[in-house]
C-alpha cells in the first residue's frame, strides 16, 4: 500500500539533504537561456532572490519546485527530485510497465524527440542514442 504525500513530505524533511545536484541543474538552465538570478526569479513568478538562494544551497518547498520547473519548461519531478521531495504522480508520464517509473530526465528527452518535425532524422538520433547506449552497458 503506498503511502500518503503527506507522511512522504514528513519522511523527506529528514537526514542530510544534498543540494548540490540541484543547484548545478538550475545553472545549467540559465546558462542555455542567458538570464540573471533575478530575472529567473522574477520571471517563475517567485521573488528576485528565490533562485540565488536556490544556487547557494538553500532548499525550496515542494510548490517553489513546480513553480520554477514550469518557468523553465521541464519536468516538475525533475525538480522536486533533485530537491529530495517525493515525487507526483500527476507529473509522471504513462507507461505500459507500471512497475518501472521513467526518470524525469528520461521524459525531458522523450518529449524533445518528439518534437523533431522530420521522423528520418528522429530515428537516426534514436538510433545514435541506442548505439551509445549498448556501449555503455558493454563497459559496466
Amino acid at each position: 500500500m503506498k503511502q500518503p504525500i503527506a507522511k512522504l513530505v514528513k519522511h523527506a524533511r529528514k537526514g542530510d539533504i544534498n543540494l548540490v545536484p540541484l543547484s548545478n541543474r538550475v545553472k545549467e538552465l540559465l546558462a542555455e537561456r542567458n538570464e540573471s538570478l533575478r530575472s529567473a526569479g522574477i520571471n517563475s513568478g517567485l521573488d528576485h532572490q528565490f533562485v540565488r538562494r536556490i544556487v547557494n544551497g538553500e532548499r525550496p518547498n515542494m510548490v517553489a519546485c513546480i513553480m520554477l520547473a514550469d518557468y523553465f519548461d521541464v519536468n516538475p519531478n525533475e525538480f522536486l527530485q533533485l530537491a529530495q521531495w517525493p515525487t507526483l504522480k500527476v507529473f509522471d508520464i504513462a507507461h505500459t510497465n507500471k512497475k518501472k517509473q521513467v526518470p524525469p530526465e528520461a521524459v525531458d528527452l522523450a518529449l524533445e524527440l518528439a518534437e523533431f518535425p522530420n521522423a528520418e532524422s528522429r530515428r537516426k538520433v534514436v538510433g545514435a542514442f541506442r548505439t551509445i547506449l549498448k556501449e555503455i552497458k558493454k563497459q559496466e
